[in-house]
């Protein structure tokens, strides 16, 4: 009986995965049209107090996430290689590179970074 039950449980659907997902695409939302807000965004990373941002009005995105997604995504080559045209060195980090890249041409997951 108690293996019926762990097994019934192993691939049980986590109820908060969908309001993740609104929060993240509303945080996205939020900082790739900041003007609508009324707001600014600066990229931060994850080591960086976010609190004087927010105190101040400034909405903190995390480039290195978005690196992330674009890697999940297969789109990161073309993005270092676009980085790459522009004169940035290939020694940079690659998530540096791919959100640099995404920058310039506008492509990604989500589409052009704040």
């Amino acid at each position: 009986m108690a293996e019926d039950k762990l097994q019934e449980n192993a691939y049980r659907r986590i109820d908060a995965t969908a309001a993740y997902r609104r929060l993240m695409a509303a945080y996205y939302f939020l900082v790739t049209h900041p003007k609508w807000f009324g707001k600014k965004v600066a990229w931060i990373t994850s080591g960086g107090p976010v609190e004087p941002l927010y105190a101040m009005g400034v909405l903190p995105f995390y480039p290195e996430n978005y690196g992330a997604m674009c890697g999940a995504s297969r789109m990161s080559v073309s993005l270092c290689e676009a980085a790459e045209h522009k004169g940035y060195s290939r020694d940079l980090c690659s998530y540096a590179l791919t959100d640099i890249g995404s920058s310039f041409t506008g492509w990604g997951p989500l589409g052009h970074l704040p």
